[in-house]
């Protein structure tokens, strides 16, 4: 970087390129005394007024390219209405009911047959199942216990009274130690114990808490039994200010753990000879590891696989039962000869007769009918039986959703006209003072605009070939619209009206005719549009070749946008260049100044010496 210095003046700096930069060193009216901050300001103002022209410029550029997108967006809502009813899934709709839902219901698809169906149901469909043939020996839990240490009254040597109350009583009834008013915790759960109460009391509060435990008085002890099995299932007591703990000889009694339930016990601990390797169901493989997976592990692998059945424990019976998914007479396959391990033979499931399911058995229609299954398909209708009994089943046309997604149609195709017409009709504000008013009128005579709004009008109501002459058109079947005249308004007169009874009788009469003025192959008005949609629409299409990333609107912005970068650093040399004449100035009227005063110092000098 070099300095290039004026003789009394801010130096003005060159950066390596050759190019003037800005100084930042100014002085402002120290010898003049003009405001020059203000007059450089009032001066740059002017020179401004061009750069104020071309943001106004790039606004208006940004401002169209966004109303273009969003004009595509609102396109694209419509092309995905208008695809919509190019599919047959649009107006093969049906809607079905059954007059006692206990017995069966049914869902229908765009094949089912309308008519009225009686449905006799005799019989579900059962699966086949197959348990234990006898218990297994699966071991019980047991459940933590914590018992006092001795009798209640055993120093006295005769029992203690349960029912008398703390606070009074006989030498007979008394504890060996006080209890008073206070509390303790079972389990983190504070149990209170008022002056009042007996023995049998605070059992029944610890009985009614939350703590998990029983409490009884057996043999002139306390014993708290936990009520879930299993080592983790402990009983803790203590925090104790009524002395309730220590009279019942708990304080110090030491807890008997559980034990756990034998189907969560690791098989091998089980003591019941079971082996690890592989057994099969229905052909699939499950691995058993003894010392490390229990029964119930074993039965939730059974239950996650892809082996079509589910099995069961029954800790009451001691018993496994396995059941096929499916309902039918088919058999559930048990093993294979090259098993390894041994455990649908421990569990009494190998040899055990299966019960086969049955089919459903009903009649429709006057017609005995049988079925595997209680969910099956007829005709496009999907029956679902769920108990023995009579209903009928009624399949139809479903009319009002067909109305909805012309409805959805029509009402997307006003929302793209009216804003069309708004647009097209916008007057710009002569003095706006906002950016809203700013924006009014940007896409005035727009010609992308112009030219989708024409397509829209004209291409809507063509008559298409292949119909019936009555039901070609969409006036046919009760949409409507006029041509904008110089007496009507052009917004309402392009946009739809559907007249709803004459479309849904135009569906009742002739609902493939009606189907075809939308999604006829080649002239259909639904999939006309969606081609043409889709077109201007398209990365390639017209609006955003004018309003995408690469699009002319874009292209211009941005070279707005290095214009106005160009222009502002001008202005900033140009008003560092009135800084420094500014400054020029000051240096000059200094010196002026400070030949003036010396001047003026030796006249002085002169006249005294005389």
């Amino acid at each position: 970087m070099q300095v290039k210095t004026l003789a009394g003046v801010c130096p003005s700096i060159l950066d390596d390129t050759g190019q003037e930069e800005v100084s930042t060193l100014r002085l402002g009216g120290i010898a003049s005394g003009l405001d020059t901050e203000g007059l450089v300001k009032q001066l740059m103002a002017l020179e401004r007024m061009p750069l104020t022209r071309l943001e106004d410029k790039k606004n208006v550029l940004e401002w169209r390219k966004s109303a273009l997108l969003d004009f595509r967006n609102m396109l694209l809502n419509l092309q995905k209405k208008a695809s919509a009813l190019t599919l047959s899934t649009s107006f093969d709709l049906k809607k079905s009911a059954s007059s006692d839902s206990e017995v069966a219901t049914v869902t229908t698809g765009a094949t089912a047959v309308n008519g009225t169906y009686t449905l006799e149901v005799t019989s579900l469909a059962t699966a086949t199942k197959v348990s234990s043939t006898g218990a297994i020996g699966i071991p019980d839990g047991t459940y933590a216990t914590l018992t006092g240490t001795a009798e209640l009254n055993s120093g006295a040597g005769v029992d203690a009274d349960p029912n008398a109350a703390f606070s009074g009583g006989t030498a007979a009834t008394r504890l060996e130690s006080e209890v008073t008013a206070g509390a303790f915790k079972v389990n983190d759960v504070t149990i209170t114990v008022d002056a009042d109460d007996t023995i049998n009391t605070v059992l029944n509060k610890i009985n009614d808490s939350t703590a998990g435990v029983k409490a009884v008085l057996s043999g002139d002890r306390i014993v708290l039994t936990q009520k879930t099995t299993g080592s983790e299932a402990t009983i803790t007591v203590g925090e104790d200010t009524s002395g309730f703990l220590a009279a019942a000889k708990l304080d110090a009694a030491v807890v008997v753990d559980g034990t756990e339930s034998g189907e969560f016990r690791n098989l091998a601990d089980t003591g019941l000879g079971f082996t690890s390797g592989y057994f099969t169901i229905n052909d699939y493989t499950f691995s058993v590891d003894t010392a490390t997976e229990s029964l119930n592990d074993i039965i939730s692998k059974i239950n996650n696989s892809s082996a079509g059945v589910t099995a069961f424990y029954d800790s009451e019976s001691d018993t496994i039962s396995i059941t096929s998914k499916t309902t039918g007479s088919d058999a559930i396959t048990l093993g294979k000869a090259t098993d390894t391990s041994n455990f649908l033979t421990v569990t009494n499931i190998s040899g055990a007769v299966q019960t086969l399911g049955t089919s459903s058995a009903f009649n429709l229609n006057g017609v005995d009918m049988n079925r595997d299954s209680n969910s099956f398909e007829i005709n496009g209708i999907t029956f679902n039986l769920l108990k023995a009994g009579t209903t009928t089943i009624t399949v139809s046309q479903d009319n009002d959703k067909i109305i909805k997604n012309v409805e959805d149609f029509v009402n997307e195709y006003n929302t793209v006209m009216d804003w069309l017409n708004t647009k097209l009709t916008e007057n710009k504000v002569r003095e706006p003072l906002s950016d809203f008013d700013r924006k009014s009128g940007i896409l005035r005579t727009d010609s992308t605009l112009r030219r989708v709004q024409s397509y829209l009008r004209s291409s809507i109501f063509n008559p298409v070939s292949g119909l019936p002459h009555n039901y070609d058109q969409l006036s046919d079947i009760g949409i409507t619209t006029g041509m904008p005249t110089d007496s009507a308004s052009a917004a309402l007169n392009s946009k739809l009206q559907i007249d709803k009874d004459k479309l849904k009788t135009a569906i009742q009469n002739n609902p493939d005719a009606v189907a075809g003025i939308f999604m006829e192959a080649t002239g259909g008005i639904a999939v006309k549009l969606n081609d043409y949609l889709n077109s201007v629409t398209s990365a390639t299409g017209e609006i955003m070749g004018r309003a995408g990333s690469s699009g002319i609107l874009s292209s211009q912005i941005r070279d707005m946008e290095e214009r106005i970068k160009d222009f502002e650093y001008r202005l900033e040399l140009k008003e560092d260049r009135l800084w420094r004449q500014f400054s020029q100035l000051e240096t000059i009227m200094s010196n002026f100044q400070n030949q003036s005063a010396w001047l003026s110092a030796q006249v002085s000098s002169t006249w005294g010496m005389k």
